[in-house]
């Protein structure tokens, strides 16, 4: 393809410096009829492509009608749109006498349609944001526990977008208790509370999306926002550009925080570590206004509302009546919390929070906690110390109950080898005990007693109590090379001359 510079080349060749076309022929490399006719040309001039009459096309004639159904389609559900092979499959059954065009032109055809359509519908503008505005919302990621078990885990991101500063929190569930949860550690950590924060329409934020713009927000959370002072904003639907500084920040944390997978074993540990980084990253300076971001983030601050003096209690709070295994079933599963055979077909309170569900008695003491469960299967949560009571009355049952794989083998067998009496005082000892200062350290104790003979419920407690305190160390064996200390001899009758009528043949007491 010869170029405009080679016919720059050419013309100057001829006209100024006198070659022939020959010369020039052997000089550039190209036949004399592409030389001569490079030289006859008079305009160089780039043609108005809109003053060329557009040729007729094969297809035009359907134009109008793959344009109707495009754009009324463009507005369904996306797996509902039509694609070009059904564009074409209809378009031969409506038309058979007159439409005879081939399967790629009707591709391109609807290509042109398509990206026309787009262009008209996907216009953004540049935006300025105010300082003190946030976009929140919760990003899906990965973690491992202390075994190396992956678990789904949701993190919820509250974005600045006139500092680019961005915090994370990290969650096993996207309830409304871990959306609240994550926006009062971050106001907590910040000391500070946004005076306005963009949301998407999730469901533990809003209920029902009605006609012009109005929607049905959760109570909790609308007492949430009026206790912080701060206003909820919410996205047209299927709108995520709307909120375009939280939707890239949940990809830049997943990139830098979550990516390797983390190893959790602690929630709450893990989220002050993750706010910590989130202060070491907003260091940088920002992609556009060449100030650190730490610095916009302090205009943030200052625009921002301060703390109320009290917390929002996060749990929601429900009263539930037991079945008679003592135990409630909550939310989509159902989700099985065990109270105890204590509280069967008794009503009790359960608190439901970010990370656990406390359950409360009539007289809101704590009966039993535990660590919240989440997704749609049925899933149960067995406190089996809770149901020692019972085993004590039944000590045959224990080794069929969850219970006993908790007790480890010292006990387990010390259980096996006792009488049904044995058995049942060993399981009252460890009810009592672990009333006193909790299940694991009752375990602890009686493994040790059993360790050293000695089952005495007093014993067993004191011990207990120690390694509640100060967990005691392993025993120690002495190699057969240390000598043996000899029991010391003790004279008791040597102080009875200093009793009063101490009779004078008391015998001597024995070694102690």
């Amino acid at each position: 393809m010869i170029t405009m510079a080679d016919i720059n080349r050419i013309r100057n060749e001829y006209f100024s410096n006198g070659k022939s076309i020959s010369e020039i022929a052997r000089i550039t490399g190209h036949d004399r009829k592409t030389i001569r006719k490079k030289l006859s040309k008079k305009g160089f001039a780039l043609k108005d492509e809109s003053s060329v009459p557009k040729k007729n096309h094969i297809i035009d004639p359907f134009l109008p009608t793959i344009q109707t159904w495009l754009e009324e389609n463009s507005h369904q559900w996306h797996k509902h749109r039509l694609s070009a092979t059904r564009i074409h499959d209809l378009l031969q059954e409506q038309f058979p006498d007159t439409y005879h065009c081939s399967y790629r032109t009707l591709i391109n055809t609807v290509n042109e349609i398509r990206a026309k359509i787009s262009q008209h519908n996907d216009v953004y503008i540049p935006l300025l944001h105010p300082p003190g505005e946030t976009q929140g919302d919760f990003g899906i990621t990965y973690y491992y526990d202390n075994y190396r078990h992956t678990f789904k885990g949701y993190y919820f991101s509250l974005a600045y977008p006139h500092s680019n500063a961005g915090f994370t929190q990290l969650f096993r569930g996207e309830t409304l208790e871990c959306f609240l949860q994550g926006l009062q550690n971050i106001f907590q950590y910040t000391q500070s509370v946004p005076v306005r924060i963009w949301f998407d329409n999730a469901t533990p934020l809003v209920k029902k999306i009605l006609k012009e713009g109005k929607r049905i927000v959760a109570d909790r959370f609308y007492r949430f926002a009026n206790h912080y002072g701060f206003t909820p904003v919410f996205c047209n639907p299927h709108a995520p550009h709307e909120k375009g500084a939280i939707e890239n920040k949940i990809g830049y944390h997943r990139r830098n925080l979550f990516t390797p997978y983390l190893v959790v074993t602690s929630l709450a540990k893990t989220n002050k570590e993750l706010l910590h980084k989130c202060t070491e990253y907003n260091q940088k300076t920002h992609y556009l206004k060449q100030t650190c971001i730490q610095t916009l983030f302090q205009d943030d601050q200052k625009h921002s509302l301060p703390l109320p003096k009290e917390d929002f209690v996060i749990e929601k709070r429900m009263q539930i009546k037991t079945d008679k295994y003592g135990k409630i079933r909550v939310g989509k599963g159902p989700k099985i919390y065990s109270v105890g055979p204590l509280y069967s077909l008794k009503k009790v309170w359960i608190c439901l929070g970010a990370e656990t569900v406390r359950i409360l008695n009539e007289d809101f003491q704590e009966i039993v906690s535990h660590p919240r469960l989440f997704g749609i299967e049925c899933e149960e949560s067995i406190k089996w110390h809770t149901y020692l009571p019972v085993i004590a009355k039944k000590p045959r049952s224990l080794p069929y109950t969850g219970l006993w794989t908790q007790l480890g083998l010292p006990i387990q067998e010390a259980f096996k080898k006792a009488a049904w009496k044995e058995q049942k005082q060993l399981l009252q000892i460890l009810q009592k005990t672990t009333q006193e200062v909790g299940f694991a350290s009752a375990v602890q104790a009686i493994t040790q007693a059993v360790q050293k003979g000695n089952l005495e419920e007093d014993s067993v407690l004191m011990l207990a109590r120690i390694c509640k305190e100060d967990p005691l160390p392993p025993s120690i064996s002495l190699p057969s090379s240390v000598p043996t200390v000899p029991s010391p001899y003790v004279r008791l009758d040597l102080y009875d001359a200093f009793l009063p009528n101490k009779s004078k043949d008391s015998s001597k007491e024995d070694p102690q």
